[in-house]
């Protein structure tokens, strides 16, 4: 799954979501575990920026859902991009913290 960063703000501005979807997302939880927690550790929560959400709030989306892919038993990897402006560490450790697999993708510009 490309997180590509652990900042909820850079990830709006990298990833352009759109949370409408989240209906259809929510409805294939149960195939992966019994638990429909929302647990991730967003950062920020101001109103407005995306779609069918607030900003910052779809990093933690994602990673709700990678916390429950690797809890399932499925082998999960998180990616990022080596971008001059993205901490690849941090995001490494969020990976190895959730117990999924990590690798960083080059980045062309």
């Amino acid at each position: 799954m490309a997180v590509n960063t652990a900042d909820a703000a850079q990830y709006d501005d990298l990833m352009h979501p759109d949370l409408t979807m989240r209906a259809e997302a929510q409805a294939l939880r149960p195939y992966l575990s019994s638990s429909s927690s929302n647990e991730g550790g967003t950062e920020g929560g101001k109103e407005g920026g995306r779609e069918g959400g607030t900003e910052g709030e779809a990093l933690g989306e994602v990673l709700a859902f990678v916390k429950e892919c690797v809890e399932a038993g499925v082998k999960t990897q998180v990616t990022a991009v080596a971008r001059p402006d993205v901490d690849i560490e941090a995001v490494r450790a969020l990976a190895k913290g959730m117990g999924a697999d990590f690798r960083v993708r080059p980045y062309f510009e």
